[in-house]
Formats: C-alpha cells, structure tokens, sequence
C-alpha cells in the first residue's frame, strides 16, 4: 500500500479528540498494541508508516477528516506536541508565522513594535504576504498597539483572535 488512506490510518491507530493522543490498535515492528504513538524530533510527534516518516498531527488529520492538510497544521496555543483536535487547525506559512511564538529577543510586549533609538519614538510595521507595511510612529505606546490591532482585523488575520498581542494587551489595559 502506498498512499495512506484514512480506513487504513483507523485500522492502525486509535485517537482521541479530547487529549490528542494517538494510540497502537496492533502490534507493529516492536511496539505494542496501545501503546502511545510518536516520538519527538525537532519539537513535534513523529511517526513511521511504512517506512516513511509523517508529522503525528497529520496522521491525525487524516484519521479525522479523512484527507491530509492542503496547507500546514497550526497548533493554537503554540505547543507542538499538544495534538486535541481543539488546539489544531489547517492553514497556511503566513498563518502559521502569525501563531509563532514571539522571539526572545523582542524588547516590546507586541509584535511589530519597536522603539526607534534614533527618532526617539515608537514605530508600528506589520508583515502580509512577503512584505513589511509601515503603519505609523508615535510617542504613545498604546495608540501604537491599537493601530497594530486595527491593522490585523483589517487584514482578517484568523489567528490574531488567538494569538494577537496586540488584542491581549489591550484587553489587559482595559480591565484594568
């Protein structure tokens, strides 16, 4: 068999939705029926299927839906190992960069802003589609942070409801 199909991924496996484990129904090349499937490489779940290496997620894509992901496999709350059906959804590269932890190295509580030393102001930029769009400087952070916001439901981004630093920093500053 060459191409794996979801009947075939359903014979061999057992997943279940509430805490994304996907588990052995038969006992194949040393590993026991029930057993948990995956090992971790590069940060996600991986797994052998006739010889040939998938991403544990897209396993269970198939297996649910029956079909593999036209796009990538976007873990929601950025664990990559966290595979409920909940935490997972289809997208594309710039959806899934937009779900991407923010660097280390980043200064600022918000994604596309920054403090520019030589204008002594805060600058906005966001990054659609292969290129950065300058959005405006201020001295005000805050004024900053909504214009970033604004900027991501104008553009329909459909992670920015989940992961938008923007959204989460202003719903902080407002409760409070």
């Amino acid at each position: 068999m060459s191409k794996l199909t979801q009947e075939y991924v359903q014979k061999l496996f057992h997943y279940n939705p509430k805490t994304g484990i996907l588990t052995r129904k038969v006992r194949t090349h040393g590993h026991k029926k029930g057993s948990v499937v995956g090992r971790l490489t590069s940060g996600y779940l991986n797994v052998n299927i006739q010889a040939k290496p998938y991403r544990v997620h897209n396993i269970i894509w198939l297996h649910v839906y029956g079909k593999f992901p036209k796009g990538i496999i976007d873990h929601i709350n950025q664990n990559p190992i966290d595979n409920r059906l909940c935490n997972l959804r289809e997208t594309n590269y710039a959806g899934n960069s937009r779900n991407a932890a923010k660097s280390r190295l980043s200064k600022t509580l918000v994604r596309g802003i920054y403090w520019s030393k030589f204008e002594s102001r805060w600058k906005a930029s966001i990054y659609v589609k292969g290129k950065t769009y300058y959005l405006g400087q201020s001295l005000d952070f805050c004024e900053l942070v909504c214009l970033r916001l604004a900027a991501e439901q104008c553009i329909d981004w459909d992670s920015y409801k989940h992961n938008s630093e923007a959204l989460a920093f202003v719903k902080e500053h407002i409760q409070k």
